[in-house]
């Protein structure tokens, strides 16, 4: 997460060489596609342990799936794409179409 004026940011794709032949992250770069033609977002935010203080590979301390950001506008910067937090939620707050009505 970063803030910018008040503004919150998850990163939610690190890009590097190489990564567009892994299914994940071809699957995310569709996702991010969608969510810029204007599709709903919602993500999962977690607390990654501080990789200064603790040696070998990130590892999650928090995870609260109750609450989710709400995303809106996306940005690459550098090797990192942005999504824009424009609120929060409560999973059991959010309401999806029902798989007969949106036609899927």
């Amino acid at each position: 997460m970063k803030s910018v004026e008040r503004h919150k940011w998850a990163m939610v794709a690190h890009h590097v060489r190489g990564g567009g032949s892994n299914l994940g992250y071809r699957e995310r770069m569709q996702h991010l596609e969608m969510v810029q033609a204007g599709a709903q977002c919602f993500v999962v935010l977690i607390d990654p342990t501080d990789p200064a203080t603790t040696p070998g590979p990130r590892r999650i301390f928090r995870y609260d799936a109750r609450i989710v950001g709400v995303g809106g506008r996306i940005e690459t910067e550098g090797d990192r794409t942005w999504l824009h937090i424009t609120g929060y939620k409560m999973v059991a707050d959010i309401r999806l179409p029902s798989p007969k009505s949106s036609g899927i």
